[in-house]
Parts: structure tokens; C-alpha cells; sequence
């Protein structure tokens, strides 16, 4: 009897769905259409989404729906298929919810967190400055020493890896594409140089090449 329940869900099914995100993440109260009071806790808009997932989960799984979208049938109209979770309600509302949390100040968006050469630098030098312990067996992040992820060298990897992204405004999976044939170690002016070539095309049609004046000592970043 409970399959058969679900399998005819009444059409307002994502609205109660968004009235429960709401109640619990929103600065609107769902009764009264104001604003709450600060007293009253909002959840962020991660737990909102964890919440909406829990629901998809439970549509999904639970009830055997599935992922597919919520939609009226054509054959009958009136009856609704499809995991609620997955409307068109409940997406334009998380969007909804997603810029105003942006836009008062509680919730930080992953692109305002973005590098700058300023951070770039504070990691260089604390990367050069990290244990330079053997590294001849992969290392294990463990729960009481979460931040052993890796040893000298990985850093220093990484960290270059990173240098690389930001100086030629390449996404991670291009710089990974880079081989040590791209490499060039020049010298120009009594200064030595490294050149890199892209091997495949960024802003130019045919690539492009950067010169990277080197640090005179490794205590130093080049800038």
C-alpha cells in the first residue's frame, strides 16, 4: 500500500518540500512572510542542501522513484511522476536561497575565496620551510594528524603546480597536461630564465610561451 501511495503524489509535493527547506534556512518566516528574528537560527545553505538531498534520497530510494524529474504525466493528467526533489520549485528556490545568503553575508562564495599573490607567497614559503623528512612510502592522513597529508617534495610539487595555474591563468587539469619537453632553462640578460611552452592552445591560436625570470635563492619567490 505504501508503494502505491507514492507513485500518486499530490501535485503541491515539492512545495511542501521548499516550505520545509524554508522553515529551516531561510531569513523569511514561512507564516508571517517577515523577517525572522535574530534570535531564531538559520541553518546554512549546506545543511539546506544536505536537506534536499535527504529528501531526493528518500524519494529516490526509499520509495523506488528514482531520479528522474518531476513532471505531470501525458497519459494522465493531473497525476505526477517523478522525485519531488527534483522540480523546477525546489531548484529555482535553492537558487534563490543561494544569492540571498550571498548577498547578506553569511554565506561566502567559492570565487570570492580566490588566490592572490599575497597567499601564493605565504605557501611557497611555507612549503620550502616544511620537514625535509624521507618520503620513501606514501603517507596517510590520519583523523589525529589530519594535516600530514604529505611530505617535503609533494608540497613542493603542488606548490609549483599551483604557481604555474596562477601565472598562466590555466585550470589544474591544463597544467597537469605540462611535460618537462615544454620546459626551457635559458639565459637572458646574465639572468637565467625558465621558459614554458604550452602545448596546446589558451589565448593565442598556435599556444604560447611565458618567461619566468628565476630566484636568485630559494628563500625568495619569484615575483
Amino acid at each position: 500500500m505504501k508503494d502505491e501511495f507514492w507513485k500518486t503524489l499530490p501535485s503541491q509535493t515539492p512545495v511542501w518540500v521548499t516550505a520545509w527547506i524554508m522553515s529551516k534556512a531561510d531569513d523569511i518566516d514561512l507564516v508571517t512572510g517577515e523577517l525572522k528574528d535574530l534570535s531564531i537560527e538559520r541553518v546554512s545553505y549546506a545543511r539546506a542542501q544536505k536537506m534536499r538531498a535527504a529528501v531526493s534520497h528518500k524519494f529516490g530510494r526509499g520509495f523506488k522513484i528514482g531520479a528522474q524529474m518531476w513532471c505531470e504525466s501525458q497519459l494522465l493528467p493531473g497525476t505526477f511522476l517523478g522525485n519531488p526533489s527534483l522540480s523546477v520549485v525546489v531548484s529555482e528556490y535553492m537558487i534563490s536561497l543561494r544569492r540571498r545568503k550571498v548577498r547578506s553575508g553569511s554565506e561566502i562564495v567559492t570565487s570570492a575565496r580566490a588566490m592572490d599573490h599575497l597567499t601564493m607567497k605565504e605557501l611557497y614559503e611555507y612549503n620550502m620551510n616544511y620537514p625535509r623528512t624521507s618520503e620513501s612510502r606514501p603517507l596517510k592522513r590520519k583523523g589525529d594528524h589530519a594535516t600530514e597529508w604529505g611530505g617535503y617534495k609533494t608540497r613542493v610539487m603542488l606548490s609549483a603546480l599551483y604557481t604555474t595555474s596562477m601565472k598562466c591563468m590555466l585550470r589544474f587539469d591544463e597544467a597537469l597536461r605540462i611535460q618537462w619537453a615544454d620546459i626551457e632553462f635559458i639565459v637572458i640578460n646574465g639572468h637565467n630564465c625558465v621558459r614554458l611552452k604550452l602545448p596546446f592552445r589558451k589565448t593565442h591560436q598556435l599556444g604560447g610561451a611565458l618567461l619566468q625570470r628565476c630566484a636568485p635563492t630559494p628563500s625568495v619567490p619569484t615575483q
